[in-house]
């Protein structure tokens, strides 16, 4: 969400009343306000009377600050729409920024009201009379907005027929094209640029331009012919003409708003990192808000070393390849050497490179030794970033590290990133339909959490246990059929029916796999994201928060306790006071997303332990039907089965067999999966008998089958028991032995969900302790552990101090 925050008008020093002698800036923050609070307007966060309420018409610079005001209401492309609640107008616009843009000049009396193809209609207020007015503008031209460009403006003439520029862009940009009389305020203005990035704003300068009549219509001849020109040359000639006319401009001041995290933004990354995601920021604004924003979302850390890499001055302004070439390396040689000297060491390492020098780093002869930096470092930020760079490091990221890459944008500049990664995410908003690019889209980011850290861990478990699953069913049932060849040499002989072979994978087994495709939960979403809280009303007034995790043994019972002390400075009119409070600590489980990292369950023994365990199983089965029914009778009467009671029964042991086996993989049971999986076994006496039931001519050896043949005969019930148990036994120890004494973390998990009791077993309790608590460099966790390992240091030089101090006392001796 963006928020007109701050605005630094031609940086010019003065105070409410027009005293100029009172050495009191314009604005220096926003959001600290010495005036009272006004209504909350959505999209202006700016509190200032020296600006509000016409106050800035006493000023004597007011009439560059009319100009201001102008380019803010008329250098824009958006639309009025009316409020059906208040008498102020809400905007449209290609961006967010120009509607926070828009929504400021209305509350410093310059509204715009009004658009038509070739006028713009504003109610602005008179520096001169103080009264409001409505006036007439004419838009002649209009250079557009682009990603090389960095800037945008409008051609307009008012109502005197004066022709103005009015230009608006990045700051770097604007002041490359600053006349000899334009830069009055550019040295107040860059200090002030500077404070602005530091609190993380996004900034844009305004500058403007008066046009004489002759020099407007000589160029607007050669815009109308580069515009009208069709070909591939099209956009170079616009671009030369914008040129020619974007120069020689007045410098402003700036304005910046603030793009503010959505809620849960940081969390969302902790838990990201938790789940073993190595997470680069790629943004195009400039360093020093890039860097506060990695602050802010947790990305950097104060104790971190920080590699940047920019370019020089000199060698920037030089514009020599070689020269930039050979600083670039340097600074990525001398870094990766440092990385490699003090990688024993706890301190993490981040990499923040600007544009410039991002464009150098991507070359074919430089990209190599920059991603071998950049992938071992625990943050990335790359700033400046064009839509075009943003593409290209996600395709040779993905090429270097041959690791699966996800984008996530917001922004129509995004669109390159998020098609280039293997899977793409879009954040639906106000900036473009980049979501139909994607391959998901989400409201908020935070949202990525549950995608990946919930869903994404439930797919693969799904895919792969479906897949597995599939594997084993139809080895288990195909090499019964082989087996029987083999037994009878290859006579030609089917086994089973026609309709048994149609029915197994139509209606006999799959209904089951689908239903472990889509409901299996190896565990709760909760316990995906399960995160350690804490009350928010003991700390609303508190200055520092300090936290401490500690394993402790209670006498009297026989579970280890993982225990959190919120430690808490709190400052109240007596002065500082220590309270500590003692909450039991909900483990955290993100990371059974590694599991699909590591690839766990869809790894090469697993795949060669389910083919095993359909081997085993038609054995078992082929071989328990042909010696306990051939050498015997299977009716009353003597009479021994043939064929058809031979498939009958063998078949009724696979279907018993699969569908049980499904039963034992299942770990979230609902009334869905046993309705399909004891369902599928009914349907198949259900089919048995009607299918028995047709004239021969169409059951042919099935006649009666189940009824007057295999169902009478207890020999047929007490088989289809002892093969399926049999069966099932390989499985059965192998998922006994393998939670009882090697359990995997979600095996844990679900023991203590499902008996809502701690593991007893001590070394397994500790294992999965070890785990849950993963060691982050980056995230909120990381953090605040780096919080606390600094304040346990700082306690013990005290207590170092302290001692000293007793001990070379006189009392002491």
């Amino acid at each position: 969400m963006f928020e007109f925050s701050v605005a630094d008008i031609n940086a010019q020093k003065a105070a409410p009343g027009g005293h100029e002698d009172m050495d009191i800036p314009i604005l220096e923050n926003s959001k600290i306000s010495n005036v009272r609070k006004e209504i909350f307007i959505k999209g202006f966060n700016f509190r200032d009377d020296r600006l509000l309420n016409k106050n800035w018409i006493h000023k004597s610079n007011s009439n560059d600050m009319t100009m201001f005001f102008r380019v803010m209401a008329l250098c824009h492309t958006g639309i009025p729409v009316e409020d059906d609640h208040t008498d102020k107008l809400k905007y449209e616009a290609e961006s967010p920024e120009e509607v926070a843009f828009l929504i400021a000049s209305q509350e410093f009396g310059f509204q715009f009201c009004r658009r038509a193809q070739s006028t713009m209609v504003l109610k602005e207020v008179d520096p001169s009379s103080g009264k409001e007015m409505e006036r007439e503008y004419k838009l002649l031209n209009l250079l557009e907005f682009s990603s090389s460009r960095k800037r945008m403006s409008v051609i307009v003439s008012d109502e005197d027929g004066q022709i103005f520029l009015l230009c608006k862009g990045a700051d770097s940009i604007i002041f490359s094209r600053l006349g000899e009389n334009g830069r009055s305020y550019q040295q107040e203005t860059t200090s002030h640029l500077s404070s602005y990035a530091e609190d993380g704003l996004r900034t844009l300068a305004f500058a403007y331009r008066k046009l004489e009549e002759s020099e407007y219509q000589h160029w607007n001849l050669i815009f109308t012919k580069a515009k009208t020109t069709v070909g591939p040359q099209r956009e170079e000639l616009l671009e030369k003409a914008s040129e020619m006319i974007e120069k020689d401009l007045i410098l402003l001041g700036v304005a910046a708003v603030e793009d503010k995290l959505q809620k849960g933004v940081p969390e969302c990354i902790d838990k990201l990192a938790q789940a073993g995601l190595k997470i680069w920021l790629l943004t195009g604004d400039k360093k020093e808000t890039a860097i506060n924003i990695g602050f802010a979302c947790s990305l950097l850390r104060q104790d971190m070393k920080q590699f940047d890499i920019s370019m020089s001055k000199e060698v920037e302004s030089n514009n020599q390849l070689q020269a930039m070439k050979a600083e670039v390396l340097e600074k990525i040689g001398s870094s990766y050497q440092l990385m490699c000297e003090e990688s024993n060491k706890d301190s993490p390492f981040s990499l923040v490179i600007d544009g410039k020098a991002l464009e150098i780093a991507l070359r074919n002869d430089v990209k190599d030794q920059f991603l071998q930096l950049a992938v071992n470092c625990a943050s990335v930020i790359c700033c400046r970033v064009s839509p075009k760079q943003k593409a290209l490091i996600t395709r040779l990221v993905k090429k270097y590290t041959g690791k699966t890459t996800l984008a996530i944008g917001d922004g129509a500049n995004d669109v390159g990133m998020i098609q280039e990664a293997d899977i793409g995410v879009g954040i639906s908003g106000m900036e473009g339909m980049q979501v139909m690019a994607s391959d998901f889209s989400l409201p908020q980011f935070r949202f990525l959490e549950r995608l990946l850290i919930v869903h994404g861990h439930w797919c693969y478990k799904r895919i792969s246990k479906m897949v597995l699953y599939f594997v084993y069913k139809n080895i288990a049932f195909g090499l019964t059929l082989f087996y029987y060849e083999l037994y009878t040499s290859f006579s030609g002989e089917v086994l089973y029916d026609d309709w048994y072979m149609v029915m197994f994978n139509v209606m006999l087994t799959s209904l089951p796999v689908i239903s472990l495709g889509v409901f299996e939960q190896d565990v709760s979403s909760d316990l995906c994201l399960q995160v350690k809280k804490f009350d928010d009303a003991h700390t609303r007034s508190c200055t520092q928060m300090y936290i401490f995790k500690h394993t402790l043994d209670f006498p009297n019972t026989i579970h280890k306790h993982n225990i959190t002390a919120w430690m808490w400075y709190c400052h109240d009119n007596s002065g500082f006071s220590l309270q500590i409070y003692f909450i039991p600590a909900m483990q955290q489980f993100p990371a059974l997303y590694r599991q699909g990292q590591k690839n766990v369950y869809f790894s090469w023994s697993r795949i060669i332990g389910w083919i095993l365990n359909g081997v085993v199983a038609s054995l078992v089965i082929f071989l328990s039907n042909i010696y306990i029914l051939s050498p015997a009778a299977f009716r009353e009467n003597g009479q021994v089965s043939d064929i058809a009671h031979l498939g009958a029964i063998t078949y009724t042991c696979i279907i018993w067999t699969v569908n049980c086996q499904m039963a034992l993989v299942i770990t979230h049971f609902t009334w869905i999966q046993h309705l399909l999986i004891w369902g599928s076994i009914l349907l198949w006496y259900l089919f048995l008998f009607l299918y028995g039931a047709l004239p021969p001519d169409y059951s042919h050896r099935t006649f009666h089958l189940l009824l007057e043949a295999v169902g009478p005969a207890p020999l047929y019930w007490m088989v289809t028991l002892l093969v399926v148990i049999v069966s099932l036994l390989p499985y059965f120890l192998h998922i006994a032995i393998q939670r009882s004494f090697f359990p995997m973390d979600d095996h844990v998990i679900q023991e203590m969900k499902y008996y809502r009791k701690d593991v007893t077993e001590n070394q397994i309790w500790l294992r999965e302790q070890h785990n849950s608590q993963t060691i982050t460099q980056i995230g909120f966790s990381a953090r605040v552990d780096a919080r606390v390992q600094a304040f346990r240091g700082q306690l013990h030089q005290r207590k170092i101090l302290i001692q000293r101090s007793v001990t070379n006392s006189p009392i002491y001796k």
